[in-house]
């Protein structure tokens, strides 16, 4: 029997979007391990919120791999992720951008997307994601073609979740992701430099964040953006992922 040496319970009572319609849904969970159901106003998919509760239970073997990753000094760590990053980038078969040299500040992997062992997206980050105040701008690139409109929705939907999630706003506009046809259509049309060429993009902005998305050679490229303005966002193509491989993005 496991005997827990610390516990701590997450109570979460927030709002999402419904994945199937995107329209917001109010979650309120019960006590602890107890499963809530609910269901969209709107289109009725179900749903169901139950409250966490992670317990510490010592160390684990350090045949497992959470006791090999405890086992490491935290520079250990940091250097066997950025040492993935560097083995999953270079197998991958599709360009990928970021921001170019006007850009001072951190740059970092900021996530990978992988179906049946084949790298399918990736995430450059740029900024500070823990100071609220700091400018951040995530570039997810995923090759796609120009009229592949299954990735462009779900870049859409996920780009509406995004900036719900920051914003806690929600509008016509973000419904209208989850609709069928063109789920940017009503977004507004916004150049961005791309590789030197003026590219238009559809952007959605609620506050100081925004999101935009827009195509690349064989691509499809979905921005995520807090305290940097559009036109201080010049894309480029980034051959050299080493400039994204010396941080982690961590504090």
């Amino acid at each position: 029997m496991v005997r827990p040496v610390e516990s701590t319970s997450f109570m979460w009572m927030g709002r999402s979007l419904c994945f199937r319609c995107g329209a917001v849904l109010d979650r309120t969970v019960g006590p602890p391990g107890v499963v809530v159901p609910g269901a969209c106003p709107k289109c009725g998919s179900g749903f169901t919120s139950v409250q966490l509760t992670v317990f510490g239970e010592g160390k684990a073997s350090t045949q497992s791999p959470r006791g090999r990753r405890e086992a490491l000094t935290p520079e250990q760590d940091r250097l066997e992720r950025l040492g993935r990053n560097r083995e999953a980038l270079a197998r991958r078969h599709f360009a990928v951008y970021g921001l170019d040299q006007r850009w001072s500040g951190r740059r970092w992997v900021g996530g990978l997307g992988s179906s049946n062992e084949r790298l399918t997206r990736v995430t450059l980050a740029h900024g500070d994601a823990y100071d609220p105040d700091a400018s951040l701008i995530r570039i997810v690139t995923s090759p796609a073609d120009p009229d592949d409109t299954f990735v462009r929705a779900n870049a859409a939907q996920r780009l509406a979740r995004v900036l719900f999630h920051h914003t806690d706003v929600y509008t016509s506009h973000i419904a209208d992701a989850f609709q069928p046809g063109d789920p940017t259509s009503s977004w507004d049309e916004v150049p961005l430099d791309l590789d030197g060429q003026s590219t238009v993009f559809r952007l959605l902005a609620s506050g100081d964040w925004w999101v935009a998305v827009g195509n690349g050679p064989g691509c499809l490229i979905s921005i995520e953006a807090h305290n940097i303005s559009a036109q201080e966002t010049h894309l480029v193509e980034i051959d050299n992922t080493d400039l994204y491989l010396s941080d982690d993005g961590a504090l």
